[in-house]
């Protein structure tokens, strides 16, 4: 060994005896740091050779990042024996080991030198290392199990979890993360510490294979704890190590958090030193980790509990606000609890129900008895039953229920209990009933308003047919002596005419097709004037009463047509008293509501005119009723009735805008009772007024258009016959073109309404356009309505309806001409 030069803290035998020690031992040049003698020692522990030693310098055996602080130290090195501190210290290997240092100043070979001895204190240092990270785990655990006990919202839990493990554990960075089970991915809940965009990126994506072996999708997948020490070479952090080892992330552990054995979510902790995470902390952690999870647990039985506890409330609360009745029965089917409902429903309260058997409350005994049989059979089969019953409630009355009876089940499958759920459904079916009767009256008016345009139409064609035979018959009787046997018989064909006229009026009356004289009448006063007539017409044997109420609203209405109305409907009761009785004739102002309209097909609501006429006698069945408008029906014996009485009153109300209602029962008597509406818009038929007296010739020139030829003819003959010169057309073209042609005047213009090609007013219209002044006399067996679209009823126009006689005819044309 070569000579050291004092000072030495003791003699060179003693240095030498301490060179020899166990402990790593060396001597290094203090100004060019390089190593100058070396004991075995130290040999043994770095693994480097007496060369090897020799060779380097101080500097080689310290880590980069150290050697400024060394070289500071040596600058400060005074003589005397000194402890330099703890240093890391490199191994030939590249390890590193942590040392404490004891140097003293020596002249070596005449150098200043220093003698150095170094004792490993690594494992010192790990062992204190871990225990620091052991502690502040323990604090860890400690600081979330209080959270745990003062927090019962997970997610303030969790937010105090990771916020706990960053400022206590000393992590950089922890975080909670739930599964998404919709979509498969674990997503953070709560974060705490350095996590820069990470959570933004991290994308635990449990369909990604690569990204669910990632710590946190194996943790969570496989219910057990996954340790990463490594970031920078484990294979299972490569989809985040880039971001990782930006972030300072040298070791991450996840733990899974479970419910009930499920896996939930992860707590995810980052150290920032590789190898962070030992054996102990890991069990702490683990340990940590399930009393996170107990709490989850614990939280959601809490609220699982409080929705089972509100799900009950609401529960109850809805069966206690149902509007429909609720009753609750053991297997026997005694009653336990009813709901508010059925107490309205039946008057029963809970506590009089409570107790007894449905049957012994409400049972009507207007059910079959298989009825209940078929129920219980049911129920007891575990199967659900329904249907309709008439029950009774407690103060007697009757009542219509659905109901549905439902067998509840244990958990083996017994039936334990029943639950009737029903509703009153009276003013259903009631309603139901009405909209049949309404149904019925709505198909009974179609049917009449059917049967009416067919009669209409067959009566419009049979009175062109009566035109000439009835006119014709006039023309013969005018040129017969009074005494003729044949002018007998042309009289007889006549009055044939004229009745079977009559029955095409009260077709037509019917199926309100006859034309109306509308004028601003008093009800009152055409009953009174016309009294007289109806008293004679009942006998002695009837008592004819009126009640009148005094000042009527006027009504617009055709007179004529409301003493038929009168007459059909007084006949009609003499004949249902044939021993006698009493007859009312009413009248009252009303006002039809929505109610009553609602149950009334067709019926307006507002203010009315009511004329009721009631009998004491016979009555009618429903049945009979249902029939009593139709044209041509009757009950009463062979000859005694055309069976078209009542169906004029029903085609002349409806044809006024009114509706006429029946009401009778068998042995009762019948009341009909006609409502007319004040504000019906007026027909005005403005009617030229015959002269009185006088010849019925004429000289004038009379374009004559008619396309019904029986019809055409007669007017033609008739009109020739008393001197008048006619021009025939059968068509309106035609009849342009005479008018064209004729050089001389013309005085009227007598036409049909309605003709194909163009209609009467039309034709009127192109004639005047070159003959100024001409007059028209319209005519038509078509109905008011009709006539009325083709704007001839206007005011000042002269009309003429078929059929009519020779003597109306001439008699209106002179009236016209003059």
């Amino acid at each position: 060994m070569a000579n050291i030069d004092p000072p030495l803290p003791a003699g060179e035998p003693t240095f030498q005896i301490l060179f020899h020690h166990p402990l790593p031992m060396w001597v290094y040049d203090l100004e060019t740091l390089a190593f100058v003698d070396v004991n075995a020692a130290a040999l043994a522990r770095y693994g480097y050779s007496r060369e090897e030693f020799l060779s380097m310098t101080i500097k080689a055996i310290r880590p980069v990042e150290d050697v400024p602080r060394l070289l500071a130290n040596v600058a400060q090195l005074r003589p005397a024996l000194q402890h330099s501190g703890q240093w890391r210290h490199r191994l030939k290997d590249g390890s590193v080991i942590d040392v404490d240092i004891t140097s003293h100043t020596v002249t070596y070979n005449g150098r200043p030198a220093a003698l150095v001895m170094t004792h490993d204190i690594t494992q010192q240092r790990q062992t204190e290392a871990a225990l620091q990270r052991l502690n502040r785990t323990y604090a860890v655990l400690s600081g979330i199990n209080q959270a745990i006990v003062r927090l019962r919202q997970p997610q303030a839990l969790f937010e105090a979890a990771c916020r706990i493990a960053v400022e206590e554990g000393s992590f950089r960075l922890a975080w909670i993360g739930l599964v998404n089970e919709a979509s498969q991915r674990i997503e953070m809940a709560a974060q705490a510490g350095e996590a820069g965009d990470y959570l933004e990126k991290i994308n635990v994506d449990l369909d990604d294979k690569a990204r669910r072996a990632g710590p946190v999708g194996s943790a969570f997948l496989s219910g057990k704890h996954v340790v990463v020490n490594d970031t920078a070479q484990d294979s299972r952090m490569a989809p985040w190590r880039k971001d990782a080892l930006r972030l300072g992330y040298g070791a991450v552990a996840a733990f899974p958090l479970k419910v009930r054995g499920t896996s939930r979510g992860t707590f995810t902790l980052y150290a920032r030193e590789a190898g962070f995470f030992d054996v102990r902390e890991v069990a702490l952690l683990d340990d940590l980790a399930e009393d996170i999870s107990l709490a989850l647990e614990l939280a959601e039985q809490t609220e699982e509990h409080r929705r089972a506890e509100a799900q009950l409330r609401l529960q109850s609360a809805a069966l206690a606000a149902a509007v429909n009745a609720i009753v609750i029965t053991d297997r026997a089917g005694i009653i336990q609890w009813v709901n508010p409902a059925f107490t309205r429903l039946t008057g029963y309260e809970l506590a009089e129900a409570r107790g007894c058997n449905p049957r012994d409350l409400v049972k009507s005994g207007q059910q079959d008895p298989a009825v209940y049989a078929n129920l219980w059979q049911t129920i007891m089969a575990g199967q659900p039953w329904q249907g309709e019953m008439v029950n009774r409630r407690k103060d007697g009355s009757l009542y219509s229920e659905e109901q549905t009876i439902t067998p509840l089940l244990d958990e083996a499958g017994q039936i334990t209990h029943f639950i009737a759920i029903k509703q009153d459904v009276t003013a259903r079916k009631q309603l139901e009933a009405e909209n049949q009767q309404l149904l019925t009256q709505i198909y009974q008016t179609q049917k009449m308003e059917s049967i009416g345009r067919l009669a209409g139409g067959i009566a419009h064609d049979f009175n062109n047919l009566l035109v000439p035979i009835v006119g014709y018959t006039e023309l013969g009787i005018a040129k017969l002596d009074p005494g003729s046997d044949l002018r007998r018989d042309l009289e007889r064909i006549k009055n044939a005419g004229e009745r079977a006229a009559q029955l095409t009026r009260q077709i037509l009356a019917f199926s309100r097709q006859q034309m109306l004289e509308i004028t601003t009448l008093d009800l009152n006063e055409v009953i009174s004037n016309f009294q007289h007539l109806l008293t004679r017409l009942i006998g002695e044997d009837i008592i004819l009463e009126t009640h009148l109420t005094s000042g009527l609203p006027t009504i617009r209405a055709d007179r004529v047509q409301l003493e038929q109305v009168l007459l059909n409907l007084v006949v009609n009761a003499r004949d249902a008293m044939p021993d006698g009785g009493r007859l009312l004739v009413e009248t009252a102002p009303v006002t039809l509501g929505k109610t009553y309209t609602a149950h009334h097909a067709g019926v307006k609501p507002g203010p009315h005119v009511m004329l009721a006429i009631s009998d004491t006698g016979q009555g009618m069945d429903a049945a009979t009723q249902q029939h009593i408008f139709e044209p041509f029906f009757t009950t009463k014996s062979q000859g005694r009735g055309t069976g078209l009485g009542l169906a004029t009153v029903f085609g002349i109300v409806k044809q006024h805008g009114g509706h006429i209602w029946v009401y009778s029962e068998p042995g009762r008597g019948t009341t009909f009772k006609i409502y007319l509406p004040l504000t019906t818009a007026p027909l005005s038929t403005a009617k030229v007024e015959p002269a009185e007296g006088g010849s019925l010739a004429g000289t004038e020139t009379i374009l004559l258009v008619e396309d019904e030829p029986g019809v055409r003819q007669l007017v033609r003959d008739t009109l020739l016959e008393h001197g008048y010169r006619v021009l025939e057309a059968g068509q309106p073209e035609q009849a342009l073109a005479l008018a064209l042609a004729h050089t001389g005047p013309i005085h009227l213009l007598l036409t049909d309404v309605i003709m194909p090609h163009m209609n009467g007013r039309d034709l009127y219209q192109k004639v005047t356009a070159n003959r100024a002044g001409l007059k028209v006399l319209y005519m038509s067996g078509y109905t008011d309505d009709i006539i009325a679209h083709h704007h001839v009823l206007d005011q000042d126009v002269a009309f003429l309806q078929k059929p009519f006689t020779v003597y109306s005819l001439l008699q209106k044309v002179r009236a016209v001409l003059t």
